[in-house]
């Protein structure tokens, strides 16, 4: 039988933890080990205790910072997400007509234009 006839297994997901307490030291000790054999810290400790490695070892990219942006801008946008939570609550407790909430959709609709074309 050909390798693209055989089923896929199924992907197992892991959900147990084991906790280790270690100094400092030791810890940036082993994550430097992981790193020059390119794996995760969870990696390297299970290739070093002789299991297996189910994905991809590839060492991760670091994030990248979040941008700078203007804290204003920010709370104008908390602002709208809180008025789109207040429509959600009133339409799943069933006391907003559709009318309203299309009057609020409209009214958030124009406050996200004014933010985009920066006259908040």
């Amino acid at each position: 039988m050909a390798n693209k006839d055989r089923e896929p297994l199924p992907r197992r997901k892991r959900t147990a933890w084991v906790h280790i307490l270690m100094f400092p030291e030791e810890r940036l000790a082993w994550q430097s080990l992981a790193k020059n054999e390119g794996l995760s810290l969870a990696d390297f400790i299970r290739k070093r205790v002789g299991q297996p490695v189910l994905h991809s070892t590839h060492p991760r990219q670091k994030p990248r910072p979040a941008p700078r942006v203007d804290p204003e801008l920010v709370r104008q946008i908390a602002r709208v997400g809180n008025n789109l939570n207040q429509i959600a609550r009133g339409v799943n407790e069933r006391n907003m007509t559709a009318i309203k909430v299309l009057i609020f959709l409209t009214v958030i609709e124009r406050d996200l234009e004014k933010l985009l074309d920066g006259t908040h």
